[in-house]
């Protein structure tokens, strides 16, 4: 949508009539909302209050010194000075410009007590402290104040201003705050998976149990109806190259943890036979689940899998995980369907380079 950036330009006035006059064209070419006090009708509040709310309001704040310091307030500075210090204070970007030849400018635009001239030579100094740009003339000033304020967008963008049609509804403003939370949330898991990286790369593969290595995998028979009795506990040996095989395929998309325990838990129905016909209709066979998170971590620590990132519901408390790149290559090399049938020596730790 188009944006329009609020500039409160600030200055003394009759002495920078014509130096303003060039700033606000050059806000104006650029699509801004130049804000000054000499554009504003009175108010029943206070000068001052004004001035704040509408810097408060403003996306940037320019300031503009010459050769006069200009009216002072109470507190004994001038507007120009406190307008200055407040924005400073709110942390309002600010674009400053001073004359770079000072003894140059008329004496009717300059100031003519000595304690004028003391205050906005330390005025200068104060400004000088942070990135200042010089003019020489009215003219210069315009195309200087340009490039600065599209240097300021591109570098610190403001808020802005938008057409009232453009503003968000507030079914618009709880989708933008969706859409942030889950940006929040893909950086998090970004950050994690960088952490992971880091760790495991310090891991020497070839050291880790892989490939065609045995693992002993335990699981309980379980009876007596539904209240989960072990009846016998037993163990089958695998290669993690056939776990790999079991969970793989779930993991293309992204499974849950219950989704990789089911798919072992129905090869062990398979190896260990129908236990129905020794224990009575309602047995099952559970795999141990110190064993599930040992298979898991070392797919983890071998890098194979990985969490999953999607967006799930609330109520949704399981962990998911995918296969990672090296993974998905792991799981095609050992299932691929070859003319010979020859099954291939995959070694999931090893870079197939």
């Amino acid at each position: 949508m188009d944006k329009k950036y609020q500039i409160f330009v600030s200055s003394t006035y009759a002495d920078l009539i014509e130096e303003r006059r060039e700033v606000m064209q050059a806000l104006l070419e650029l699509d801004c909302i130049p804000a000054g006090m000499e554009l504003f009708p009175a108010a029943d509040d206070d000068a001052w209050t004004l001035i704040a709310r509408v810097i408060d309001d403003s996306d940037y704040y320019m300031l503009i010194v010459g050769g006069r310091y200009g009216s002072m307030s109470a507190e004994g500075a001038s507007y120009t000075e406190r307008e200055y210090d407040y924005a400073v204070s709110k942390g309002v970007p600010v674009l400053a410009f001073i004359h770079s030849e000072p003894d140059l400018i008329p004496a009717g635009k300059t100031e003519i007590s000595p304690e004028a001239q003391e205050k906005l030579e330390r005025f200068r100094e104060k400004v000088r402290r942070k990135v200042v740009k010089t003019y020489t003339t009215a003219k210069d000033l315009g195309s200087v104040v340009s490039r600065s304020l599209i240097r300021a967008i591109k570098d610190k963008p403001g808020e802005g201003w938008v057409r009232g049609r453009y503003a968000a509804t507030p079914e618009l403003a709880a989708e933008m705050s969706d859409l942030r939370a889950k940006l929040a949330e893909a950086e998090l898991a970004a950050k994690e998976r960088e952490l992971d990286r880091s760790s495991l790369a310090e891991i020497n593969f070839s050291s880790l149990a892989q490939g065609e290595d045995v693992v002993e995998l335990h699981y309980d028979i379980m009876g007596d109806g539904f209240s989960g009795t072990r009846i016998r506990r037993g163990s089958i040996t695998y290669t993690w190259n056939q776990l790999l095989v079991i969970v793989g395929p779930l993991l293309l998309d992204e499974a849950s943890e219950s989704d990789m325990i089911n798919a072992i838990r129905r090869d062990l129905l398979e190896k260990v036979g129908d236990v129905r016909e020794e224990f009575g209709k309602f047995t099952f066979v559970n795999l141990v689940s110190s064993d599930f998170h040992k298979v898991k971590m070392q797919l983890r620590a071998l890098q194979l899998i990985t969490k999953g990132t999607k967006k799930r519901g609330i109520t949704d408390r399981e962990t998911y995980w995918t296969l990672t790149a090296r993974g998905d290559e792991a799981v095609v090399a050992i299932t691929a369907i070859r003319r010979d049938d020859a099954r291939p020596e995959a070694s999931l730790g090893e870079d197939s380079s």
